[in-house]
């Protein structure tokens, strides 16, 4: 680890209470001691007891061909994917996180960061610095292979070919590992979440590989040594101060796993007690009350969620008392999850470790919603199943053979949810009325929790997806350690797409996971309606600076239509604003205002940025998965000047055929008034939005009134659809539409089909 000076020590003792302190003290003096004793030939694995207990694990040995059977006819590529991935890892290449192919030679090295090809040092893994990439290179890789998840696809494919050699190539590898990595020495014990993850994977092989006539037959005992030479690493060396978050919960569930798995060891009741309380605590410190988890990360959210769905299961297959609040609680994230992936996977909003806890391979955006399915069967939910999309092959070993009909029984939900807000988390879902299939997500909460580690200056940042493709993307990850160059650029605010002013971030970054300044995000309009959605936001990034300015961002989604994007820094003094819009990585350039893929589906991009502004459009980049990062690009909108300066922008998913069909964003301004007029024309559509400085009466473009945003939709002349913000009357060319004695923080009118003349009905009115 980093050295820290005596200083820096002091200030972080002065923070700590005394709980703490005893904690930290005490692992401290543990890892000392355990060295002395291995230097002294002392044992660290306990003897197995005759316990009579007996523990189930998510099938019955009896269940796998039946497991098998559904595999083969549901999810046909995938096995074969299974067995092809099997061949790789018995020539010893491996697929880890996000690269491909990585070759380990005739002998694994277990401490080998194959990409970087640098070897950590084998001595006491607590004098070992896995920060330091000039010492271990990326620890992330050489902990990935050691997660042992590919032995569990060893095992598989064993069971799918009743081929001897990938149980051989299994047990030869899970020696070759004990062989390299007696306790305490080596990189593989520097975390408690990764000899978690090991222990979690060896008893998913241990299950498939039960009966199995090529086992030696010491492995059933040399495996239970294992994992009480685990257990007692974890339960010593919780991450309780240190990573309270999915790394203590991940810890937890091991601990729960292997004292409920393993009843044969002294310690097993203390164990599954343990793990299971601090799962409970955990679901309660980590998980906000609107469902989403509290890094704002959407990948650790399904982490999360995947640790906390496999010990819920499992504790129901050993009748473990499970309360109530817990399964809402599960039923929260997964709804969550489920208002997020209304038009296909959710948005990757923050870290991306590149980590799963079934199957590893499964670590890219579009596999974040295979919680839904699990979550589908278990709780029988048709929404849930709406949002999956299908089934997953987890879901079959985590609920049994019949899992593949108890999910093909749920009635599916027909539709989309529509507009939500998780305000706990601020984050905001805009869902489109048309088609495709569209949706916008606003992040508007707070950067992350405690230092915001795994959080990215990325408020007020929006992501567009339409039938499942990204129109407007959120970068992604790429790295967590190498020079800091890509982890730096990845989690920025000029990687998101959202305005940076004079070349910062909205946060100050503070080593590899934390942030100082944070900003505050304050979250002034929310209306939710049938028409029309308003959004309107600030933060507080960047009035830290000599001449401080404010981001202030309304969103308006013309439901029918698209997305309309105001965004005004207020403030004074001269600054160099940039509104960056990163474009999905599957779009490049048609025309003018149409960026899309290969079959003509993709974004009408329509800026009306004003006076000052320019435009450009570059080659930035876009990480899949941990490690990957391939070009994307990037419209930037750059103003350098005297601020107040504003920017509008449309947004409009499109087809093939919708791209041929022209568009126009038009802006006005009234300044005795300081009304703003963003009009999109499209065809015999019109769709205007009136911006004012709330208060005073104003008139302008045939509109009277007090509202400080009015947007309505017109086909030719007939004005369709209304809304108003803070008002009390509306006239249209001096005819009165609404009117009340006290303002309205919002109204929305509709005029019906039948109407010939103007008048207009109230379809909904009320607070924000």
């Amino acid at each position: 680890m980093p050295r820290r000076s005596w200083k820096d020590i002091a200030t972080r003792l002065r923070g700590m209470e005394g709980a703490e302190i005893s904690s930290r003290l005490q692992q401290a003096f543990y890892k000392r001691a355990d060295l002395f004793y291995s230097r002294l030939g002392f044992p660290f694995d306990q003897d197995p007891s005759l316990s009579s207990a007996t523990a189930r694990f998510f099938f019955e040995p009896s269940e796998i061909p039946e497991v098998l059977d559904v595999l083969r006819v549901r999810f046909p590529r995938q096995v074969e994917e299974i067995i092809q991935e099997a061949e790789g890892i018995c020539d010893h290449r491996f697929r880890l996180l996000g690269y491909s192919d990585l070759d380990y030679g005739p002998r694994i090295d277990w401490h080998l960061d194959a990409v970087n090809h640098i070897c950590s040092p084998y001595k006491p893994f607590f004098r070992i610095n896995y920060l330091d990439p000039a010492q271990v290179g990326d620890p992330k890789v050489t902990w990935e292979l050691s997660r042992h998840q590919h032995l569990v696809i060893l095992a598989k494919a064993y069971r799918l070919t009743n081929n001897p050699k990938f149980a051989l190539e299994c047990f030869s590898q899970w020696y070759s590992w004990q062989a390299q990595n007696v306790y305490p020495l080596g990189i593989h014990w520097s975390s408690s979440l990764e000899v978690g993850f090991r222990s979690l994977s060896w008893f998913w092989l241990s299950f498939l590989l039960g009966g199995c006539e090529v086992m030696p037959r010491a492995f059933p005992r040399d495996l239970l040594r294992a994992f009480s030479v685990n257990g007692r690493y974890i339960e010593r060396f919780l991450s309780t101060y240190t990573s309270p978050n999915t790394h203590l919960l991940g810890e937890a569930v091991a601990l729960f796993f292997l004292g409920t798995l393993c009843p044969q060891l002294a310690s097993a009741r203390s164990w599954q007690q343990m793990g299971w309380r601090i799962v409970l605590e955990e679901a309660r410190n980590q998980v906000r009350a609107d469902g989403l988890h509290f890094e704002q990360s959407t990948y650790y959210h399904v982490y999360a969620l995947d640790f906390f769905l496999h010990a819920r299961i499992l504790a129901a297959r050993n009748n473990v008392g499970i309360p109530d609040w817990f399964d809402q609680t599960l039923l929260r994230m997964l709804d969550g999850l489920r208002l997020l992936s209304q038009a296909g996977p959710p948005p990757s909003f923050g870290d991306d470790d590149g980590g799963r806890v079934f199957d590893s391979n499964r670590n890219r955006r579009e596999h974040l919603c295979d919680p839904l399915a699990t979550g589908a069967a278990l709780f029988q939910r048709g929404d849930f199943k709406f949002a999956a999309g299908g089934l997953r092959e987890e879901t079959c070993w985590l609920l049994g053979p019949d899992a593949a009909q108890r999910f093909d029984d749920i009635s599916p939900a027909n539709r989309a949810t529509g507009s939500n807000a998780l305000t706990d988390s601020g984050i905001y879902v805009m869902v489109g009325s048309g088609e495709p299939r569209s949706q916008l997500v606003i992040d508007a909460g707070p950067q992350g929790t405690h230092n915001a580690g795994h959080g990215h200056a990325d408020a007020l940042s929006v992501h567009l997806s339409a039938d499942a493709e990204e129109l407007l993307c959120d970068p992604g990850t790429f790295e967590y350690g190498g020079n800091g160059v890509g982890r730096n650029w990845f989690r920025s605010t000029g990687a998101h797409n959202t305005l940076s002013v004079d070349g910062l971030d909205q946060a100050e970054a503070k080593g590899a996971f934390g942030w100082t300044s944070l900003p505050k995000t304050g979250v002034e309009r929310w209306h939710a309606g049938r028409n029309f959605d308003i959004f309107r936001a600030t933060h507080t990034g960047y009035t830290r600076l000599k001449h401080p300015v404010t981001h202030e961002r309304w969103v308006v989604n013309f439901k029918a239509f698209g997305w309309l994007i105001r965004d005004v820094a207020v403030g004074a003094g001269s600054h160099a604003l940039d509104l960056a819009w990163h474009l999905g990585p599957k779009l490049s350039v048609v025309d003018n205002d149409i960026f899309a893929d290969d079959l003509g589906n993709g974004l009408r991009f329509l800026p009306c940025p004003g006076a000052g502004w320019s435009l450009e459009t570059l080659d930035e980049w876009w990480s899949p998965a941990y490690g990957v990062k391939i070009p994307a690009k990037t419209i930037h909108l750059r103003f350098n000047g005297q601020i107040p300066a504003e920017s509008g922008v449309f947004l409009q998913p499109v087809d093939a055929h919708q791209s041929q069909i022209t568009a126009s964003l038009r802006f006005d301004s009234q300044e005795q008034t300081a009304v703003r007029v963003y009009s999109l024309i499209q065809g015999q559509d019109r769709c205007v939005a009136l911006f004012s400085p709330a208060g005073p009466r104003w008139s302008f473009l045939g509109w009277s009134t007090d509202a400080d945003l009015l947007c309505c939709c017109f086909t030719g002349d007939r004005l369709t659809a209304l809304t108003l913000c803070n008002a009390t009357f509306v006239d249209w060319h001096r005819q009165r539409l609404w009117s009340r004695p006290q303002p309205a923080p919002w109204c929305e009118l509709e005029r019906p089909e039948s109407n010939k003349d103007v008048t207009m009905e109230i379809v909904s009115t009320g607070s924000m």
